[in-house]
């Protein structure tokens, strides 16, 4: 081989090494290894124990198969256990010798010739491409790769000085060549980055990751960075609740129709009695009665007066209580967990109607009572809709955002946010869709992109024999949906700060993106959030604040 030809053959090499190391993913690069049979020209450390080993070859002249065989051969007699043997053809291939190696993952045993049947064993390892026997054509390519790469590091630079800084990177790897050094991808891509900032600062503009955060709820607060008690929306505005309070309202007014001859709704109270809340035979319910008038308790009574009073803005009469006739026994299940007691009815086919018509009515009205309770406890807190920009010039990715509120202020979390106590209403809540879920975070629009993550809620079964066993369980599923839309780590190991801590995976320049959910807090007195952003590829960090007013 000529002086020329080795030069360019070193050349070649060179840029095949910077070429497919830019923007891949590996861990260590090492240029004219120093092994047994001196036949590696490149070495990639993909993982531990793992390694992709090569070899570039040019030739003004046709690759033979044969030769190729034989390069790989070699590789695998220098290194048996690569994980890839990888060969770079940088010249003129005839089409059957592509189709060969481009489909050589394919191939039998009887494809290969004799002398090199051993390569079938390892035909998913082989790796052959074919590069044109042309500098500037390579020189462009790898102009490509510094530009993607320049773009991940937020460096922007004109055409001549890529070009100048792809020939310059060249000859640092012939430099790094001559010593046979392992460097790591770290190290590599540190030292082009400084080596780029020495020689071509001038050249070049360094772009910095900018961010901001702020305030927007839609309809209502538009970008801003002062906020006011903002609460969460009403939920009797829904549909499915003015549904269940005109079903209650429809269920109320047929009870009221009912008319019959005989009162029971009157009952005697000793004032002086301590169970005047109890009748003396339900006082023992516990081992069941018979035949007992069904009479409606005065503090049940009252509960219901003033239930469907604040609900459903009616007040039951007397009559509304009045069961006639009717007779109830009660059967208690002693085989508890495993069964329910047994309550039968004695009477007019219209009283028993009534009753059944009523225990309807005031289960599904503790159900709305209680899952507007528990809201009315969520409403307690004030909401902060809060968004996160990208005001810089370019796409940036793991982004942390770091708020630090005053150690006074009380901050809901999946653990201590309010909950309701009934199954069914654990189950209406218990949806990505539900009544909750879209009322506790930022949901997209033309504004604002709406956060996503890769949880998959488990699935849960009511396979609970008891209703309290359900209610665990639901109560188990209610809990995990919040931590997963709450998706904040939540530090207080800073004596003077607590902080909420959110990950977003990355954001396109000028777009917006809500938090993970809403934040929940309570105070009674203005206070400012503190924030700080960092991101990949960006070593300072972007600090701002957000205030909080307690009254407008």
């Amino acid at each position: 081989m000529s002086g020329q030809d080795s030069i360019r053959g070193y050349l070649f090499q060179s840029l095949i090494a910077v070429l497919k190391s830019m923007n891949n993913d590996w861990q260590s690069i090492c240029v004219e290894p120093d092994t047994e049979l001196d036949k590696i020209d490149i070495i990639w450390t993909i993982k531990e124990n793992q390694v992709d080993v090569c070899q570039v070859k040019s030739s003004i002249n046709n690759f033979s198969k044969n030769d190729v065989l034989r390069w790989i051969l070699n590789l695998k007699l220098d290194n048996n256990n690569a994980q890839s043997y990888i060969v770079y053809l940088i010249g003129n291939s005839t089409s059957s010798i592509k189709t060969f190696f481009n489909s050589i993952h394919s191939k039998t045993v009887s494809d290969f010739p004799a002398e090199f049947e051993e390569l079938y064993h390892i035909k998913d390892k082989i790796k052959v491409f074919f590069e044109p026997n042309n500098i500037d054509t390579l020189e462009e390519a790898l102009i490509s790769g510094l530009d993607k790469f320049l773009f991940s590091q937020n460096i922007s630079a004109d055409y001549p000085t890529k070009k100048l800084i792809s020939n310059g990177m060249v000859n640092q790897i012939i430099k790094i060549s001559t010593s046979g050094k392992t460097i790591d991808k770290e190290e590599f891509e540190n030292n082009m980055l400084e080596w780029l900032k020495y020689n071509y600062s001038n050249q070049l503009s360094f772009s910095k990751a900018q961010f901001e955060l702020k305030y927007y709820f839609d309809n209502e607060i538009d970008f801003t960075d002062t906020v006011t008690k903002l609460a969460i929306s009403d939920i009797r505005e829904t549909r499915l609740i003015k549904k269940r309070i005109k079903e209650l309202k429809k269920i109320f007014k047929k009870l009221s129709e009912y008319n019959f001859d005989v009162k029971t709704f009157e009952e005697e109270e000793d004032p002086n009695n301590p169970f005047k809340l109890i009748t003396s035979s339900r006082r023992y319910s516990i081992l069941g009665y018979e035949d007992e008038s069904v009479i409606i308790e005065s503090y049940e009574r009252g509960i219901l007066d003033k239930n469907c009073q604040r609900i459903l803005d009616i007040k039951p009469t007397q009559e509304f209580y009045n069961f006639g006739t009717l007779l109830e026994t009660k059967v208690v299940n002693h085989l508890f967990p495993f069964g329910r007691d047994e309550i039968t009815l004695k009477g007019l086919e219209k009283e028993k109607e009534k009753k059944e018509l009523y225990d309807d009515f005031c289960y599904k009205l503790e159900i709305l009572v209680d899952l507007l309770d528990c809201w009315k406890k969520i409403s307690k807190y004030s909401l902060l809709p809060i968004v996160l920009e990208n005001t810089g010039s370019f796409h940036s990715e793991d982004i942390k955002v770091q708020l630090f509120f005053p150690k006074d202020i009380k901050i809901a979390n999946y653990k201590n946010f309010p909950k309701p106590k009934r199954l069914k209403s654990l189950k209406d809540l218990n949806s990505q869709d539900g009544l909750l879920y879209p009322n506790i975070k930022q949901r997209g629009n033309s504004l604002v992109n709406e956060y996503f993550d890769d949880y998959i809620m488990p699935p849960y079964f009511d396979l609970g024999i008891t209703g309290y066993e359900q209610v665990a369980n639901q109560k188990r599923k209610y809990k995990h949906l919040l931590n997963n839309t709450f998706d904040y780590q939540y530090h207080k190991d800073n004596p003077d700060k607590q902080i909420i801590e959110c990950f977003i995976k990355e954001l396109n320049t000028s777009e917006k993106i809500g938090l993970p959910s809403y934040l929940f807090i309570k105070s009674k007195k203005d206070f400012t959030i503190e924030y700080k952003i960092t991101c990949k590829n960006e070593s300072e960090a972007i600090l701002g604040s957000l205030y909080y007013k307690a009254s407008s």
